[in-house]
């Protein structure tokens, strides 16, 4: 299941850009998004910031089961 899962994110783990030598993802850079804009509902005491993380997580775990 979690190769087929990898396989259909496979254009979102493509590079976008390489900073300091290392490839920048997509699905690294719309988790990073993500993370960022549930600080900023969190700060606000928003209830969107409870999806926000978890979305970002699982994105981050996909990531990190691609390496």
């Amino acid at each position: 299941m979690l190769d087929a899962l990898l396989q259909a994110a496979r254009p979102l783990l493509a590079a976008a850009f390489t900073l300091w030598g290392s490839p920048v993802t997509w699905l690294e850079i719309v988790a990073f998004v993500l993370a960022v804009a549930m600080v900023l509902a969190n700060l606000r005491v928003k209830v969107i910031g409870w999806p926000l993380a978890i979305a970002s997580s699982l994105l981050y775990a996909l990531l990190f089961a691609d390496s």
